[in-house]
């Protein structure tokens, strides 16, 4: 195994997240805010993410951090790394300090996965690396506006047993799509729905990430093991709907649905290495839970 000279250990550094965070809050103050949520999901940062920093005086000045997750293609799991959380000091900018922790936490997926991916604004700053955009399209339908049962209620995740349901049904998730999905991944959906609303149905059970406006649903995600198809899943929704926005491909509910080509959060989706999808029809794209 490489020797890595800028790879650090939150476990054997018990202050070195506080120290990460005191950058990142330079960057997007709200991370912090964030990251004392999540842990209210029996989630710490210091379990999921491996850091790679450079500092200077007490003080950690440059960041690239690599997590884990579980995506699906072809019917078969992929373990797939991830790089996330990238900041440098803008006093420290242009000193090479990211090329080089890039560099060295590349080396380390590669180690380790055949395939790593990103979410960015700004895909210039990874493509010398290997990494490449991979277009992705949300999906649209047009629905029967009937009026269903109102069968979803907002989970209360104060509560140690809506903690346990959550759990459970991330642990033994069906992926929202043939095409690409995610499983058995915890950390990642709880860090970003630490702060929004989750809608469970004891019928159907069934966790959905969604949004209504009107009468156009809005769905980013979908946890449970099974999955009902649109008709049943409107059933239970309890208000009509006449048109449903995918932020995945909704094939496994039994719907043809219209692509956009679609820049979730104006972020793309980039990969490095092993991904056969890319240029490949049909289109998908990456549930926005699990983007990082």
């Amino acid at each position: 195994m490489t020797n890595f000279r800028n790879r650090r250990s939150y476990a054997s550094d018990p202050g070195l997240c506080d120290r990460v965070f005191a950058l990142l809050d330079t960057w997007i103050p709200a991370l912090n805010t964030k990251r004392r949520q999540a842990e209210r999901l029996r989630w710490r940062w210091e379990d999921c993410s491996t850091p790679f920093v450079h500092e200077r005086d007490g003080r950690v000045i440059a960041h690239v951090g690599v997590l884990e997750s579980r995506w699906v293609w072809g019917g078969e799991e992929h373990r797939m790394g991830g790089v996330h959380a990238v900041c440098t000091l803008a006093s420290e900018r242009r000193r090479g300090l990211y090329r080089e922790l890039i560099e060295e936490a590349l080396v380390h997926c590669d180690e380790r996965y055949d395939s790593v991916d990103l979410c960015t604004e700004h895909p210039e700053y990874y493509e010398p690396f290997g990494f490449r955009v991979i277009p992705e399209h949300r999906f649209r339908t047009q629905t029967d506006p009937r009026a269903g049962r109102h069968r979803f209620r907002s989970l209360d995740l104060g509560r140690s047993s809506e903690l346990d349901l959550l759990e459970r049904l991330l642990a033994t998730r069906t992926p929202t799509s043939r095409i690409l999905g995610v499983v058995r991944e915890q950390d990642i959906f709880k860090f970003n729905q630490s702060s929004g609303e989750l809608q469970y149905c004891e019928e159907l059970d069934l966790i959905a990430v969604m949004c209504r406006s009107g009468g156009q649903l809005e769905i980013d995600d979908l946890v449970g093991p099974a999955l009902p198809d649109l008709e049943e899943f409107l059933a239970h929704i309890g208000h009509p709907i006449d048109e449903v926005v995918f932020h995945f491909r909704p094939d496994r509910l039994g719907v043809g649905a219209t692509p956009e080509l679609f820049r979730y959060d104006d972020d793309v989706l980039m990969i490095r290495g092993h991904f056969p999808l890319d240029g490949l029809e049909p289109k998908f794209m990456l549930p926005p839970p699990a983007r990082h």
